[in-house]
């Protein structure tokens, strides 16, 4: 059974009498008959008896707002493109003196799997900084692909890997390492290196509460790894126990970035949105915005969303979201 903290419509319906409730439906219904008008103008209407003989209330209003959200049709119709906001400063300046010291990295690695998708999970043993990558197939190739683009990221923030501490299973990379004079060290075959161990029972414990707080029945591959990497993320904007700094987070450490509450906090990973749709001609009655669950919002200076598109199933990014409550309809 999953309980879920995220607004959804049946929920919200429990905080209201079921008069309310069919006072609400009517109100909506009302509200899309004579045109989906601002709710400040639907308000109006109402409040200047404008219709005779209508039963609705402000405060119908108002609990239909509470209950549905804003209305689909109206965002659909009326959202417009936003402009691209100046960048605030997301940066944290570390100190040379905390970098330089540890800018020879050795790393834990490990598979990882979670509702049945392969992952690559590596954790740096002073920093403590953790990065989740799926592996579509364990073939040497996506292996290498996946250590790849962990060494970019380390590169990018003036770090060098000069050993890997992992299983047996890694060992028909050890050739291509040496070439980049990375050192592999290897413990027994049934035997795990226990730093990355701990990391991993941390980050399936961090997914099993998340996950147990969606509303959802299943979740598809792109919810499931997109919620891995955010636990991981979490992880890392906390000094960790046995770390090189007791203020200063890995993620900080590694590459300057912090999170900010307005553009990373706000909405739950898991929510159903609106996202504005860009399309090039605006002058038709195409929609503006399209059904999606938010996943996540990029570390990057512009407000960036990434969501899974319903209708596609793939994922999009986009800079303007409404949530909206969920419905039984996106639940299914």
């Amino acid at each position: 059974m999953h309980y879920s903290c995220l607004l959804t419509i049946e929920e919200n319906k429990k905080n209201y009498t079921k008069k309310e409730r069919n006072m609400a439906k009517k109100t909506r219904e009302l509200y899309h008959e004579i045109g989906n008008l601002s709710f400040r103008d639907f308000k109006i209407i109402i409040t200047s008896n404008s219709i005779k003989n209508c039963p609705i209330m402000v405060k119908d209003i108002k609990i239909a707002e509470d209950i549905y959200g804003p209305d689909i049709s109206m965002l659909k119709r009326k959202t417009t493109r936003t402009k691209l906001l100046i960048a605030r400063k997301d940066y944290m300046e570390i100190p040379k003196e905390l970098r330089e010291p540890h800018k020879h990295v050795e790393l834990a690695v490990d598979i990882m799997y979670v509702c049945g998708i392969t992952l690559l999970i590596t954790i740096s043993r002073k920093i403590k900084y953790i990065m989740v990558h799926q592996l579509i197939n364990r073939k040497k190739d996506t292996v290498e692909e996946a250590f790849n683009k962990v060494f970019r990221e380390y590169n990018q923030g003036g770090f060098i890997i000069s050993k890997i501490f992992t299983d047996p299973e890694f060992k028909p990379i050890e050739e291509d390492m040496k070439e980049n004079d990375i050192i592999m060290e290897y413990v027994s075959a049934q035997e795990h290196v226990p730093d990355i161990e701990r990391t991993i029972q941390t980050i399936k414990e961090r997914f099993r509460c998340q996950y147990t707080r969606l509303p959802y029945g299943r979740i598809p591959i792109i919810m499931v790894d997109v919620l891995v990497q955010e636990c991981a993320k979490w992880l890392n904007i906390f000094p960790p126990k046995g770390g090189i700094s007791k203020y200063y987070l890995p993620m900080s450490i590694l590459n300057g970035k912090q999170l900010d509450y307005e553009k990373h906090c706000k909405i739950p990973y898991g929510t159903y949105v609106q996202a504005i749709q860009e399309n090039k001609l605006m002058n038709t009655t195409r929609p503006r915005t399209i059904g999606c669950i938010y996943l996540r919002s990029r570390l990057s200076k512009h407000v960036v969303y990434e969501l899974m598109n319903l209708q596609s199933g793939k994922m999009i990014m986009r800079r303007k979201v409404t949530p909206i409550p969920i419905s039984t309809d996106v639940i299914k």
